[in-house]
């Protein structure tokens, strides 16, 4: 799929966004990075990113919180927000889904089910613009 669709990377893990970002990229998306959970705010606001990759456990604003921040906000709340950690138990996928987020990948994550997670949320809110 060749796209030029923006996602915003929000990873206090440089060594994690950096390959993110390549993974991507590679695939034929721009990518937009944020390290924390404020800068995150500040981008989505700013360049309206066609997804949002956000580790939940951030250094100042927990990725959850972000996620619950950006679903109130008109302009980020239709933004697809898929949710990466390391903390992959049942109730973390729930508390995940509760902020607002569209999915939830558990660290360490399958590149391949990553492309195709972000691939359908894409798809799904290319389909309800129409």
């Amino acid at each position: 799929m060749s796209t030029r669709q923006r996602i915003l990377l929000v990873d206090n893990e440089p060594a994690i966004a950096e390959m993110l970002g390549f993974l991507l990229h590679e695939h034929g998306y721009r990518c937009l990075y944020a390290p924390d959970g404020s800068t995150a705010l500040a981008l989505a606001q700013r360049r309206r990113p066609h997804l949002i990759l956000m580790e939940a456990a951030l250094p100042d604003i927990d990725g959850l919180e972000v996620c619950t921040r950006l679903r109130r906000r008109p302009e980020t709340a239709d933004i697809p927000i898929v949710i990466l950690t390391r903390y992959a138990e049942h109730a973390n996928l729930l508390t995940a889904l509760e902020a607002g987020a569209d999915d939830f990948i558990a660290k360490p994550f399958d590149p391949v089910e990553l492309l195709l997670r972000v691939r359908n949320a894409l798809l799904r809110t290319a389909r309800s613009d129409r």
